[in-house]
């Protein structure tokens, strides 16, 4: 039986990659907008319990991240958000946000 050739073991690798990158580029297009209304805190875990220790940045009125998913733990839940220039973080749900669905134009 023949070993396939070596350029065939990383295509599929590649492949799997590039799929992912595809899918997760579809998901910030098609996600809802987070606006943010007022002094909100970016953590970077979702924690309820150790929010001070957990933070970020705190964002300003009038930036925006993708919603990626939503968290829900025991005590509270959390949205994970995709800023521009590439920061990932959690904002805690009660915080001064609101969601505006994607490409509507609408703020």
């Amino acid at each position: 039986m023949e070993k396939a050739p070596s350029w065939r073991k990383a295509i599929l690798p590649l492949g799997i990659v590039l799929f992912l990158e595809v899918g997760l580029l579809l998901r910030l297009y098609t996600a809802p907008v987070m606006v943010i209304e007022g002094p909100t805190e970016l953590l970077y875990e979702p924690d309820p319990i150790y929010v001070s220790g957990n933070v970020l940045a705190t964002l300003q009125t009038g930036e925006r991240g993708k919603l990626l998913w939503i968290r829900y733990s025991k005590d509270a839940k959390f949205y994970k958000i995709y800023l521009r220039g590439g920061r990932f973080g959690y904002v805690m749900d009660g915080s001064n946000f609101r969601l505006v669905p994607p490409n509507t134009g609408k703020d």
